[in-house]
């Protein structure tokens, strides 16, 4: 709970940072359309289960897409405000142990919770799902976001 409570505080923090509104509402229209469609997608599956086990065995291919996707955006965003010297090495380290403890700590949880035959992903998977879904670019992009509002 304390990590999705974080998540959610800090989900549009950066995007507000920037003092550009439509930046911010389009982040909004966005997440209410993936959030809709999530919504529609449930409801489809719900009236055809049949379909469930083909998508269950897209979960590991998406989830290793995501961490790709997450790990990308992460290198670049904390090389580019290293670059811009908007945060130093003790910042970016202390973000990566910080993001390194609650996640071990979810996955930690996660191994305690879950019962270990009945999922119908790996561990494995499981582990990089939490690992993708817990926030790390948020921090050097709000920094590159007050920077780049600073200036306007």
């Amino acid at each position: 709970m304390p990590a999705v409570t974080w998540k959610h505080l800090t989900d549009g923090f950066a995007l507000a940072l920037t003092g550009r509104r439509w930046i911010a509402a389009g982040a909004t229209y966005l997440f209410l359309s993936v959030f809709f469609g999530l919504t529609a997608a449930g409801v489809w599956f719900a009236r055809h289960p049949n379909e469930l086990p083909r998508f269950i065995a897209l979960v590991p291919l998406l989830v290793v897409c995501g961490t790709i996707l997450k790990g990308a955006v992460v290198v670049g965003t904390f090389r580019s405000a290293l670059r811009r010297r908007l945060i130093d090495w003790r910042d970016f380290w202390g973000a990566l142990g910080v993001w390194g403890i609650l996640t071990a700590c979810a996955v930690g949880l996660a191994i305690l919770v879950l019962p270990a035959g009945t999922l119908p992903v790996s561990r494995p998977i499981i582990v990089l799902g939490i690992a993708t879904f817990m926030p790390l670019v948020r921090f050097p992009l709000a920094t590159m976001a007050l920077d780049w509002n600073r200036h306007r």
